[in-house]
């Protein structure tokens, strides 16, 4: 008797763990970003598309570890190549602080655009005037939260998804949630969306057939910043 009603439990743990194991894959899905499980509630929003000042002096960055995409793009041919980064972030409605924040210039409208994101920035030159009353753009410019981080006022502005008010100053900003909702933009994908911008393998392989050089570290012809790409061989990311 003993030993049936072993077999008993043994069986209906497998039955209520295979049940767990596809309630848990029902409740995600492969990010269109990354290729990555995350919750599947997240799959019709739309992207964000921060603009990140990379200048030295605003490090350290903040946030930026929750970006699916960061593109490191040249910012000026002046003052040593300088770049700035825009992060493209899919789960952005629980942010406590990102950046800090600088203009954009148009490449950034038209990337931002193949993701239907929605571009964060803190204004820009004239020549970008254009791209914003473009149909397909939807952004976001300036006056969002300043931190008191005895820096200049350039290196102050940050975006929080919800309001803040900085305890030094005592003022108050909107945060990006209400901020979309104010300027009427849809949360998720509108008919400008292009769809997929990547096409992801179902199935894991590597380059190693195809010969060519092993680079485990890559510099980039940005001198001011000293950009470089390292390689894991433990994660081969």
């Amino acid at each position: 008797m003993k030993k049936r009603q072993a077999i008993l439990s043994t069986v209906l743990a497998i039955v209520l763990a295979s049940t767990m194991s596809i309630t848990a894959k029902a409740d995600v899905y492969r990010s269109e970003l990354t290729n990555e499980p995350i919750d599947v509630s997240l799959q019709a929003q739309r992207p964000i598309a921060v603009m990140v000042d990379n200048e030295k002096t605003a490090l350290a960055h903040y946030g930026v570890n929750k970006s699916d995409i960061v593109y490191e793009m040249m910012n000026s041919t002046a003052n040593g190549r300088i770049t700035r980064l825009m992060c493209v972030v899919k789960d952005w409605k629980n942010l406590t602080q990102f950046g800090s924040i600088r203009s954009a210039r148009p490449t950034n409208f038209m990337v931002a655009a193949e993701y239907n994101a929605i571009l964060v920035h803190d204004g820009g030159p004239f020549y970008i005037n254009p791209y914003v009353a473009a149909p397909y753009t939807n952004n976001l410019s300036g006056g969002f939260a300043r931190f008191s981080n005895g820096k200049r006022t350039e290196f102050t502005e940050y975006v929080t998804s919800n309001g803040y008010k900085n305890p030094k100053t005592g003022k108050s900003y909107a945060g990006l949630n209400a901020r979309i909702a104010r300027a009427g933009y849809s949360e998720t994908y509108n008919q400008f969306y292009l769809g997929k911008h990547f096409q992801f393998s179902d199935a894991e392989f590597t380059l190693d057939a195809l010969g060519g050089t092993t680079a485990n570290q890559v510099l980039l012809p940005f001198p001011h910043n000293g950009s470089q790409l390292h390689y894991n061989a433990t994660t081969r990311t």
